[in-house]
């Protein structure tokens, strides 16, 4: 495989001019253990089947997690948030620690209060590269009002409507 001649620094201060979303996405690993980490790599891909996708680098603490789940959520966080985002982007401390959980059926953790919640089971995991590409179908989703939490070239912020 040829090597790509792009400097990995500069591709990602040119994707960090891409204004995205912020999710926190969870779900048990094999032992029962509640797994959670940020994620801006959201994207919807399908809607019959209602599908979603997002990413996790190879190299994540949490891929071994994420890439063996049958069943994950993805929350996408409202724009005063952004402190639940931070506390999941963390490498250290309990990521769960004062985080309101759903108490319903969900086969992976629920966090309650966020703009929108997709539950997911596996539909498809690819390889991308650095990153594997893990496709979800929605089985059960929720929403409430709010404006949602950005990210843009490495920070957080609000979008102006």
């Amino acid at each position: 495989m040829e090597s790509s001649r792009i400097d990995p620094r500069e591709l990602r201060d040119a994707l960090g001019q891409f204004a995205t979303g912020v999710t926190v996405i969870t779900c048990y690993d094999k032992a029962g253990n509640a797994v959670g980490m940020t994620a801006s790599s959201f994207n919807s891909l399908s809607l019959e089947p209602a599908l979603v996708l997002w990413s996790i680098g190879k190299s994540s603490s949490n891929f071994d997690a994420f890439n063996g789940c049958d069943h994950f959520n993805i929350h996408v966080l409202k724009r005063e948030q952004d402190a639940l985002a931070y506390q999941f982007a963390s490498k250290e401390g309990d990521r769960f620690a004062n985080v309101e959980l759903t108490r319903n059926d969900s086969k992976a953790p629920a966090i309650e209060n966020c703009l929108a919640r997709f539950e997911c089971s596996m539909h498809a995991n690819h390889d991308g590269g650095d990153h594997r590409l893990l496709i979800g179908k929605v089985e059960q989703l929720q929403q409430n009002d709010g404006e949602a939490l950005a990210f843009h070239r490495g920070k957080f912020a609000g979008l102006c409507a």
